[in-house]
């Protein structure tokens, strides 16, 4: 990582890219050297099933990497089987900053959904 920093350092001498732009992307070389936690969230898991019963409706895991993409196709609030609003970029941004375990659970009529951190 050092010989991206190196190239950072050596475009902005060349006049390349302005001094905001240098410090943007020396800062995501240094986001990119951090070793990440054995303790931090790595999937997300959303599951839908039966209420009263363990059959899945719906199971989608997610990795955590992957999150900001996602976000990105879809829609700020999503709607699930006519249950109530769940906002996904609170949720994510939730993750980001550390929490885990089982961030939502919503039960209505016949339908549960969960949505876990692990």
């Amino acid at each position: 990582m050092r010989e991206d920093k190196l190239h950072v350092l050596k475009m902005l001498e060349d006049g390349k890219i302005t001094s905001d732009e240098a410090v943007k992307l020396l800062e995501a070389v240094d986001e990119v050297e951090k070793p990440k936690s054995s303790n931090e969230a790595k999937w997300i898991r959303i599951r839908v099933t039966e209420t009263g019963s363990s059959k899945s409706k719906v199971n989608v895991n997610i990795p955590i990497g992957l999150v900001d993409a996602l976000l990105k196709i879809l829609p700020k609030h999503v709607k699930m089987s006519g249950l109530e609003e769940i906002d996904l970029q609170e949720i994510i941004r939730a993750v980001k900053e550390g929490a885990s375990g089982k961030l939502v659970e919503v039960e209505e009529e016949n339908e549960r959904v969960e949505i876990i951190v692990e």
